[in-house]
């Protein structure tokens, strides 16, 4: 039995088709709205306003045996993603329930190294402290394995079963990975505001995680800085699975985001757009960045070494992103690790995960300085040349 993401249109189209769908007797598992997983915290708001949104969210578990023919019933539904749902029948988009790799994946308590010192000079880190400026303005969020000995403000947990909001006391990391990036983010903005949404427990997010944590962090805890050390290698050909097109598979991740950084202005007390400062992927090819990195809305971050030149895993390739900046993540030469900023003490580890979480303390700082400004636009203009030019983006990213 498959899981399926599907994003269907709040009118009768939509309630048409879950009504196929339990008229052929699959299994559904779709949360209402993702309701089922924010509906657990007291006073949520993504519960609440996620229902204004043109369209929902749901997870089905379907047969594999009927799986293709089921949904090819359902109308057209990949044929063109930025058609209305009038035009394209009965859904938005119908995905695989992908997991999301974590970029470096440190495997025990990760602590920093020499090469931190190195990377902070890099990102001018310390003309903010010098002039007390640690941060403060900013709230981000890290979505992924969770937290172990990091001082966080909040912490939302969507494996545990009985509540997704057990409070920071209860902050627990099985994998490293998100450890490792609160402990960036605390030596670069010591004082921002952090939470952590734990969504994993393994080396990859289930895009139904994904889904729920990003409308978490941003409704319920109201973060502005999402930090995105994830990614979904770049999806090229047809779906053999159920037909979809290159170019509509991962719509209903890229819908959300730009839902929610379109509504911010009329939803949250600070009216400011959500920045997801995503890492553009670990396999040094040119063939494109890593989803979410190669959505338009998003920080797209690649990594460079310490003599600024792109490291060598740092996938490239859509250097023409409106939004890419660089910044430190380390240095591999023939699959040995020779930069890292942070250790485990049995493996150094690099990578573009390590280059988006020091962006995303970079942009406290910024957002520290100034309150208003749109952090993503911001980013790309606080940069200095990384090389080569023609694969890096903006720049490399440093406060200033």
């Amino acid at each position: 039995m498959g899981e399926i993401v599907l994003t269907i249109p709040n009118d009768r189209a939509g309630a048409i088709a879950l009504d196929t769908i339990r008229n052929r007797g699959e299994q559904r598992s779709d949360y209402a709205y993702l309701g089922d997983l924010s509906g657990r915290l007291r006073g949520s708001r993504s519960a609440e306003l996620l229902t204004r949104l043109p369209a929902s969210f749901h997870r089905i578990y379907v047969r594999d045996e009927v799986g293709e023919a089921l949904i090819r019933d359902l109308l057209g539904y990949h044929s063109a993603p930025e058609a209305t749902s009038g035009e394209r029948g009965f859904i938005l988009s119908a995905e695989p329930n992908w997991g999301f790799s974590l970029c470096a994946l440190p495997g025990g308590a990760p602590k920093l190294q020499p090469d931190h010192s190195t990377y902070l000079s890099q990102l001018q880190v310390g003309r903010a402290h010098a002039k007390a400026n640690h941060g403060k303005g900013g709230h981000i969020a890290v979505i992924d394995t969770g937290s172990d000995g990091v001082f966080i403000d909040d912490y939302y947990d969507l494996l545990n079963s009985n509540t997704c909001h057990p409070g920071q006391a209860n902050a627990i990391d099985n994998v490293g990975h998100g450890t490792a990036m609160a402990t960036i983010i605390r030596a670069v903005a010591p004082d921002c505001t952090l939470t952590v949404v734990r969504t994993t427990d393994t080396t990859a997010i289930p895009l139904w995680h994904l889904l729920a944590a990003i409308a978490i962090a941003v409704l319920d805890a109201q973060a502005e800085i999402l930090n995105l050390s994830l990614g979904l290698a770049n999806i090229t050909g047809t779906c053999t699975r159920c037909g979809a097109s290159s170019t509509a598979r991962g719509f209903a991740l890229e819908y959300l985001m730009k839902a929610l950084r379109r509504l911010a202005a009329v939803w949250l007390p600070n009216g400011q757009p959500p920045t997801y400062v995503a890492a553009t992927g670990n396999d040094g090819s040119g063939n494109g960045f890593f989803l979410p990195a190669r959505y338009d809305t998003t920080l797209a971050v690649g990594a460079v070494n310490k003599s600024g030149q792109r490291s060598g895993f740092s996938t490239y390739g859509t250097y023409l992103h409106p939004n890419y900046v660089m910044a430190p993540g380390g240095e591999k030469v023939y699959s040995s690790v020779t930069e890292f900023p942070i250790s485990d003490g049995k493996e150094d580890y690099c990578g573009t995960s390590i280059a988006a979480a020091y962006a995303s303390g970079v942009l406290a700082l910024l957002r520290t300085d100034n309150s208003t400004a749109d952090l993503m636009q911001l980013a790309t203009q606080k940069v200095r040349a990384a090389s080569p030019q023609s694969v890096c983006g903006s720049g490399q990213l440093e406060y200033s």
